[in-house]
């Protein structure tokens, strides 16, 4: 029985598909069928139940993953450990897990800052609405929108995105932004993809939803939208700041803000190259913060 056949299914287990399971670890659909299929030959036994939902364990797969689970947790040690200490000497392509917006308009366009201080560091952006499992390596870091829980994780609070309402200047037609009845508007907003994030929650405390006449789960899609013309809508300061073609508009409701978090697993909390890596993610939303408060901070409502 091969170690990694075992680790398939426990993927897959987790994940309740094999999509999700071979997801979880950069494998493709068909390879990870193919070593589950081997697991159930060697074993002899049948441990799932495939539909075109996804994935119900058998009772013989039930009883195996429980003791799966144990082996799982100690070769995920193992693995860290390993890159701990492989990682002193030998830089390999750090993961960093966050949102698309986070990763091109906040990572990416500050890579150089990264490369001029260690030229030897390589970098794996990740954009993904999921968060990275890090106990098994999903990812070396992770930055997340809503406060990490757990003992294994060290976690630091980032600066703070801020947010606004825009509208295209065309939308608004020569009205004054400053005397915006939103009840009155067409709206433009995020739907539930990620649950009841802030920006959601905005919408329904001020009464909105009737308002709002186009959803998705994609801020580049909002921002496109408004500027189209579609209507108003509460955005990341950090897409609307270059945009000269939109116009901030007034609320007199308190904005939300989104807290970003920075999660690293404590077994690779020593390694010199992610230091680097971590304090660089700091600085790069700070310079954000910073861009934020010198351009758009006598005008902030």
């Amino acid at each position: 029985m091969l170690w990694d056949d075992l680790r398939c299914f426990v993927a897959v287990a987790n994940a309740g598909t094999l999509s999700g399971g071979a997801k979880r670890l950069g494998m493709s659909v068909a390879t990870i069928g193919r070593r589950l299929d081997a697991l159930e030959a060697t074993l002899g036994i049948r441990l799932v139940d495939k539909s075109p939902t996804g994935v119900q364990l058998t009772k013989s797969g039930t009883e195996i993953l429980g003791l799966a689970r144990a082996g799982a947790h100690h070769f995920d040690v193992i693995q860290r450990v390993a890159a701990s200490h492989r990682m002193v000497d030998w830089p390999e392509p750090i993961r960093i897990s966050a949102t698309e917006p986070i990763v091109s308009e906040i990572l990416a366009p500050q890579m150089d800052r990264l490369l001029r201080a260690d030229p030897t560091i390589r970098i794996d952006l990740q954009s993904t609405t999921d968060n990275a499992r890090l106990a098994s390596r999903e990812a070396d870091l992770a930055i997340r929108l809503s406060q990490p829980k757990g003992g294994s994780l060290l976690v630091r609070k980032l600066p703070a995105l801020r947010m606004s309402l825009y509208a295209s200047k065309a939308y608004l037609n020569d009205r004054d932004p400053g005397a915006i009845d939103l009840l009155d508007e067409r709206i433009l907003a995020f739907n539930e993809s990620y649950g009841n994030i802030p920006e959601v929650k905005w919408i329904s405390d001020l009464g909105l939803e009737s308002r709002v006449v186009f959803s998705t789960s994609s801020t580049r899609a909002l921002v496109n939208a408004v500027r189209a013309g579609v209507g108003i809508c509460l955005l990341p300061d950090i897409f609307a700041r270059e945009l000269h073609d939109v116009a901030r508009v007034t609320s007199n409701a308190p904005l939300p803000i989104r807290i970003p978090w920075l999660v690293v697993h404590r077994d690779l909390r020593a390694v010199k190259q992610l230091r680097t890596v971590r304090n660089w993610i700091a600085q790069a939303f700070k310079t954000v913060q910073d861009d934020d408060d010198r351009s758009n901070e006598p005008s902030r409502q």
